[in-house]
């Protein structure tokens, strides 16, 4: 079992209701992608937090870093770069954090 929820969000949400909509629907998404990808499924769904079931702790490690890297690729509206909980972060020119993060 792996349980996910995303960071920032609600902050975003007080910043701007529809772009935390739109975060909140690009995130669910994301995590849909990536259960798929490594072999679970989405047991429950609460309030943009999800409990997943994986065959093994490998399958249930793998959705998590394979969710991150999905969170960085994300198409995220361009808005949410230059806002703080969400903002886009690089170092030495590499990308570290974009959009919405998740809890896994």
């Amino acid at each position: 079992m792996v349980f996910t929820g995303a960071e920032g969000l609600q902050d975003l949400q007080m910043l701007d209701f529809e772009l935390e909509e739109a975060a909140q629907q690009c995130f669910a998404l994301c995590v849909r992608c990536s259960a798929k990808a490594a072999g679970g499924y989405i047991c429950q769904e609460m309030d943009g937090s999800f409990m997943l079931y994986f065959p093994s702790a490998v399958e249930a490690v793998n959705y998590c870093m394979t969710l991150q890297f999905a969170l960085l690729r994300a198409d995220w509206d361009p808005r949410i770069d230059v806002l703080k909980p969400t903002e886009r972060i690089e170092v030495d020119g590499k990308l570290l954090f974009r959009g919405v993060r998740a809890r896994c």
